[in-house]
């Protein structure tokens, strides 16, 4: 075999390596990503808020996270309920969240966002009606 096939067979052999790593990574990173926001929310939050979501979308090489149906679902306390119907985080540096525990991104696009405030009314109110809800859509 010639030298020049050696060495062509070489670099695609690793970069099918590199692929593959990448590709494994990708699929372990998306559940320690989706603990670790709830668990953000959750102490952000002091416990009024927890994170759902219909979709995430963890991309390591392209550095960047898509979320869909996000909701902030309050707990009987908060007053806001947050819908996005979809967010989207590019530009974040994988290695450098890993290496030093910082999360740089360059940018965050959210896509029909909704806040929604839910005035509850006191507990000891007699009357049975119900709680009222202002919402802002954009």
């Amino acid at each position: 075999m010639k030298p020049y096939w050696k060495w062509t067979l070489g670099i695609a052999g690793s970069l099918l390596i590199v692929l593959f790593i990448l590709f494994i990574a990708n699929h372990l990173m998306k559940p320690w990503l989706a603990a670790r926001l709830q668990r953000e929310v959750a102490e952000g939050s002091d416990g009024r808020y927890r994170l759902a979501y219909d979709r995430l979308d963890v991309s390591l090489l392209g550095g960047s996270v898509t979320a869909g149906g996000l909701q902030l679902i309050p707990d009987s306390t908060a007053a806001y309920r947050v819908r996005i119907g979809r967010l989207r985080i590019t530009g974040i540096d994988v290695l450098r969240l890993w290496l030093g525990r910082q999360v740089r991104v360059g940018s965050i696009v959210l896509d029909t966002p909704s806040v929604a405030m839910v005035r509850r009314p006191p507990a000891d109110a007699d009357s049975v009606e119900a709680s009222r809800v202002l919402s802002w859509s954009g």
